[in-house]
């Protein structure tokens, strides 16, 4: 996991999701493991599942301000994991409106120092979908993920790259 892998080489780190509610026009965080976290904590992260609403560019404005005031570390990173394109149906958040929305937000916090860097994880069975195809509409920094075995190691490689 790459909780442990970070957390052994004292890498500063937290694991959250967002999902936003279906019908109702709010979004929900769930911090899974915070900056600080007690070791016993680390389970929650069994917790994250991919299904439902999102809304990507109020998640990234989220976690910028959560970093900000929870670490003061010259080298900060948002890294997403995503299984697809933001959508909340609420609100008609969806195609190109939450597209241009998340990528205007990633611009925006990147341009006050703090990077941003999308995993999308993709299924090598899905012919006609490609989250990766959708995902590179938004993210300047884009890296796929086909196995979720080396998801890990991909993590590790950006984090590694980001130190550099």
């Amino acid at each position: 996991m790459a909780h442990e892998v970070l957390k052994k080489q004292e890498i500063e780190h937290a694991i959250v999701e967002h999902r936003a509610v279906y019908d109702e026009p709010e979004m929900n965080v769930n911090i899974l493991l915070d900056f600080n976290s007690r070791e016993e904590e680390k389970l929650n992260v069994m917790q994250l599942g991919a299904s439902g609403n999102t809304r990507d560019g109020l998640a990234l404005y989220w976690a910028e301000k959560y970093i900000n005031q929870k670490t003061f570390c010259d080298n900060k990173l948002i890294i997403v994991l995503s299984d697809g394109e933001p959508c909340h149906n609420y609100d008609d958040y969806v195609g190109a409106v939450a597209n241009k929305d998340t990528a205007n937000a990633a611009k925006k916090i990147m341009s006050r120092g703090t990077n941003v860097i999308a995993v999308a994880l993709d299924n090598d069975c899905e012919d006609d979908y490609s989250t990766y195809d959708n995902l590179k509409k938004i993210y300047p920094h884009l890296v796929q993920c086909k196995d979720l075995k080396r998801l890990t190691g991909q993590i590790l490689n950006i984090v590694s790259k980001q130190l550099m």
